[in-house]
């Protein structure tokens, strides 16, 4: 029977009347028990029959409609999750992450499915399992609640989540077995160390007695206590656009075909793989043909283009293998294809890196679809498919068969995964031309409209989570930087240029403050004096007569705001503090930062001035210019000093991380800056990664800011030792890693 379409608040509805209604009458208060119910929907931490909900929500008869399939995609396909249903024999697990090698807090939010260390409880752990995510440290605790997905697998674990590590992200232990948890919900607030210790019934819990580890298991009187801690904290994971629905799916299928902003482009390829098809081999040789497929190619823009394959396609071989492999037939069966395609996708890169000073996979998609348009999309782009690929299947696609053991055979599977369940949600795909290239461009309109919808999973966020993740800066971190700061109520992030320290003030003030209003920045220099940061006399005008009127600086303009409004924090940003001459510029309120307290008067005006407490001051410090040991031991002890290094947390990876997540296709250069780093050998004119950090970011662009502001940086400090600028040409820098 076919289900009445209802929106989703009528299922809504229907849980709250069975909540009400039904859960505590004898049949339903134990119908988690019952065998014959195998799935429920999850929500807010509870478990709902699905059919009844069904029936209660339409109005239509349990017995007249199928469970199972019929039933759960009815639910999923407006947005609600259904699970397989707990039973008593599945166990419960802590598993444990330190924050300092792996960012959990913002992979619980990314990610749907994380694959997690197995070095204990290989032959316990089981599919369906609770596990609780820990993350160590002071302040951590449970942060998420998952299931396990699958069996405990042997290695190789999947990489999909390198970007959150921050240990070697690029090294991953083969032989390390591992277990796919689904994310079911992060906690919000998280539940803390300290409040599940204070809990009697959970003194013997193992992770407190012996923290050291990653696999826990929880006793059964445990997981009862912990969950109770848990009610009300669950937030589960849904997206804003469920593309795992075949409703949703069709619906924009419907507006994508019906759109006119696609034509041209639709046209465009429609006559580029005409002209492939229609090829010989012998005019596929020609360069002519060659240059159009790999430069000219309308299957996607360009991105990668400045990745030259010209000293490629001008070798007679290289021409004659592609013309002669683009000819080949491929397998009926389409697993078959997918992995021959596969290997040829491999092929491909060899064939190509001799030539390349960099692998231009964008464009060898680009040319692999339009030799095999069946078979792929137009999303050439390996990131990007990769995000689609998650959101359609609430996984990146690993764990990998060996047949797909590269980055490019992985690229080539999810193209095959995407267009099969278009097939399956929407049809087969049409045979004619047009037909061909709607299906196939239809993925890159999901990707687009991917990129309009709200972060779902971060919406409710608590702010700090929310700026860590901005940051890709450990959440730890910045609560022990908020904590120094409350503290003293003035601290200084120093550190060479580059490393962020500016950007990441501004975007902790706002986060303290709540508004750019309470936050004021100020940058000194050799000629700023008192009379700017305080209070001073400045020429004007005043019935014509020329005088002088007594001004308030900026510090006493926040501070004096700050006093009338004692319940908001307010911040004072200092640039480039070691700029100024600071015994001239702080004056007598060198006694007020230690002693917020007291009253003292001020030179010019005499009236009596404190500094509010809830003026806080965040400075920052270019140590390429001055030690901080240079500075005047009065005002070291009236600050904590933060360091911004790049070999040391937070800036540490923060380069990679970055790249990872906005261009992964240049990662080489988190390695060239590491490795120009390690040959200055000194931390306090080390490079910074926010030279880098554009999100237009090519490697032309890398060229001119390498040309026109490292090397000018480095000349500076290599004055006299010119020579020695030789060993910082980028090149020869990727030459070096290359060589490793």
């Amino acid at each position: 029977m076919t289900l009445p379409e209802v929106l989703p608040a009528a299922l809504q509805e229907a849980m709250d009347r069975f909540d009400k209604e039904l859960r505590n009458t004898p049949y339903w208060s134990n119908w988690q028990q019952d065998e014959t119910y195998k799935y429920a929907i999850q929500q807010n931490g509870r478990f709902y029959p699905v059919k009844q909900i069904v029936s209660l929500a339409t109005g239509v008869p349990v017995k007249t409609f199928s469970g199972g399939d019929q039933a759960n995609g009815y639910v999923e396909a407006r947005g609600f999750k259904v699970v397989a249903l707990p039973r008593e024999d599945t166990r419960a697990w802590i598993f444990q992450a330190n924050p300092g090698l792996y960012d959990v807090r913002a992979a619980v939010r990314k990610l749907h499915e994380i694959a997690w260390t197995v070095s204990k409880h290989k032959e316990e752990i089981t599919q369906g399992d609770r596990v609780y995510l820990w993350e160590s440290g002071p302040h951590g605790g449970i942060i998420a609640v998952a299931a396990v997905a699958a069996p405990v697998s042997p290695g190789p674990m999947p990489n999909d989540d390198i970007s959150f590590r921050r240990n070697k992200p690029d090294k991953i232990d083969v032989d390390t077995p591992w277990v796919q948890l689904r994310i079911v919900g992060v906690i919000e607030p998280v539940l803390e160390r300290a409040q599940i210790a204070s809990d009697p019934q959970l003194s013997n819990l193992r992770i407190l007695r012996q923290p050291q580890g990653t696999n826990f298991m929880v006793e059964k009187h445990e997981r009862e206590v912990l969950e109770k801690l848990l009610t009300g904290r669950i937030k589960e994971m849904r997206l804003s656009m469920d593309l795992t629905s075949a409703t949703v799916l069709r619906q924009l299928y419907n507006e994508f075909i019906n759109s006119p902003r696609s034509e041209e482009w639709w046209t465009n390829l429609t006559s580029f793989f005409g002209m492939i098809e229609h090829a010989s081999e012998t005019e596929r040789e020609s360069l002519e043909f060659q240059q159009k497929l790999w430069d000219d190619n309308p299957v996607s823009a360009v991105g990668q283009g400045f990745i030259s394959v010209d000293k490629a396609i001008e070798q007679q071989e290289v021409r004659s293998w592609i013309a002669s492999k683009s000819l080949e037939k491929l397998p009926e069966n389409p697993e078959e294809a997918t992995a021959r395609l596969a290997g040829l996708a491999d092929q491909m890169v060899e064939r190509l890196r001799p030539y390349c000073r960099q692998i231009p996979y964008l464009k060898i998609f680009r040319v692999l679809t339009a030799f095999f348009p069946q078979h792929f999309t137009t999303i050439a782009d390996r990131g990007k498919l990769r995000d689609l690929h998650q959101a359609m299947f609430g996984s990146t696609g690993g764990p990998w068969p060996p047949q797909f053991e590269t980055s490019a055979s992985h690229a080539v599977k999810r193209h095959a995964n995407v267009l099969a369940r278009l097939a399956e949600f929407l049809g087969p795909m049409n045979a004619d031309a047009a037909g061909l290239v709607r299906r196939i461009t239809f993925p890159w309109f999901l990707y687009e409209k991917l990129q309009e919808q709200p972060a779902a999973d971060t919406a409710g966020a608590d702010p700090l989570s929310a700026l860590a993740e901005t940051l890709l800066i450990d959440r730890a971190y910045l609560a022990q930087v908020i904590t120094l700061l409350k503290k003293k109520r003035q601290l200084v992030f120093y550190g060479p240029p580059g490393t962020g320290k500016t950007f990441v003030a501004r975007r902790l003030a706002r986060l303290l403050a709540g508004d750019d209003d309470s936050v004021e920045i100020v940058q000194f220099h050799p000629s700023y004096a008192y009379e700017d940061f305080v209070q001073g006399y400045r020429p004007s005008m005043s019935d014509g007569q020329a005088g002088f009127q007594l001004v308030d600086g900026a510090l006493k303009r926040l501070a004096d705001k700050a006093g009338r409004a004692p319940g908001r924090t307010h911040i004072l940003i200092i640039d480039e503090v070691n700029r100024g001459n600071l015994a001239k510029v702080f004056g007598e309120l060198y006694y007020l930062l230690e002693y917020r307290d007291e009253k003292i008067s001020l030179l010019y005006s005499r009236e009596s001035f404190t500094l509010p407490k809830n003026l806080l001051i965040i400075s920052t410090m270019n140590t390429a210019d001055r030690s901080i040991a240079l500075l005047d031991a009065a005002l070291r002890r009236r600050f904590y000093f933060v360091p911004f290094f790049p070999d040391k947390p937070p800036i540490e990876g923060l380069l990679r991380r970055w790249l990872q997540k906005n261009t992964p296709q240049l990662l080489w250069l988190a390695d060239v800056v590491d490795l120009a780093n390690r040959k200055l050998g000194e931390r306090h004119i080390a490079i910074g990664p926010s030279y880098f950090m554009d999100k237009d970011l090519t490697e032309e662009w890398i060229l001119l800011v390498w040309e026109h502001s490292i090397k000018p940086y480095l000349a500076e400090h290599f004055f006299g030792q010119e020579d020695r600028l030789e060993e910082f040409e980028i090149s020869k820098l990727r030459e070096s890693i290359t060589a490793q």
